[in-house]
């Protein structure tokens, strides 16, 4: 083949290419509208500053350019509201010494046969059912207000236990499970995220294992306390959180409101992806 030859054949490949693009993500058009979501919504128009580092200054970025981060499982967080530096926050209170070994074994050893795995695949094949938990989304609203009823359902009559939403400037509010500790008001908090997106911007997003995984395992976790009349010593709180995909907005919102209250959280486990083999 003549080298015009091959460059003909490479530019046709392009257009094939480029078509096949534009077909895909206007089929994922289709299909959100169709399942009654406002593409408005993703706000790819709207500009945000984005750190992909603790060194890197940070980057005003569209919507798109942030789906492509994504998309190269690129980390970042969501700088654009945060005070700048974020060390303009202050320092956070120094927690007390942590045990350097488990101190419950016994209760934890009881609890752990009344764990369902009945539960985890029904609760994840319900919260995959949403076309997408993206966080401006209607379905992603209602992914919320479906772990706040099912907290509920599992808190039955107690009366020592708070179930809350935390509202952000976005659609999707964050949950939170508290159980009231007995002896401190110190702070102890088991996370996860709720939201989910497309990794190339606008499309189905199921997020089984994320962090769908880390939702059903910590609503689990919650139902067993619940219903065996766990009450701590310190203060237990379960996290759901909002638009974590989009540079950590909903945890860092949280973070900031416990800093100002003063609150003195103590320990934080994030699970993530908890379905994932090793």
């Amino acid at each position: 083949m003549t080298m015009r030859g091959l460059c003909a054949v490479l530019l046709v490949t392009a257009f094939f290419v480029a078509f096949a693009q534009a077909d895909a993500f206007t089929d994922r058009i289709n299909k959100m509208k169709a399942a009654g979501e406002n593409i408005s919504a993703f706000n790819f128009g709207k500009q945000r500053l984005i750190k992909t580092s603790e060194e890197d200054p940070g980057q005003w970025m569209l919507g798109l350019e942030i789906s492509k981060l994504q998309e190269e499982k690129t980390g970042f967080i969501d700088v654009t509201d945060v005070p700048f530096p974020i060390s303009a926050l202050g320092d956070a209170p120094v927690p007390p010494p942590l045990p350097d070994q488990p101190q419950q074994k016994q209760l934890v050893q009881s609890l752990n046969s009344k764990l369902s795995t009945t539960s985890f695949r029904v609760n994840v094949e319900h919260l995959s059912s949403y076309y997408t938990r993206y966080y401006t989304t209607r379905a992603g609203v209602q992914a919320a207000e479906w772990i706040y009823d099912t907290l509920n359902t599992y808190k039955g009559a107690r009366t020592d236990i708070e179930i809350q939403f935390f509202n952000s400037t976005w659609a999707q509010p964050s949950v939170i499970a508290r159980f009231i500790g007995t002896v401190s008001t110190d702070v102890v908090i088991l996370g996860c995220h709720l939201d989910s997106v497309h990794l190339g911007g606008i499309g189905r997003a199921p997020g089984v294992d994320d962090d769908g995984s880390g939702v059903v395992t910590n609503l689990d976790i919650f139902r067993v306390l619940a219903s065996n009349n766990f009450k701590p010593n310190r203060t237990l709180e379960i996290h759901f959180y909002s638009a974590e995909e989009v540079g950590l907005l909903g945890s860092r919102e949280i973070a900031q409101s416990y800093l100002t209250q003063g609150k003195n959280v103590v320990g934080m486990l994030q699970l993530d992806m908890t379905f994932f083999h090793n």
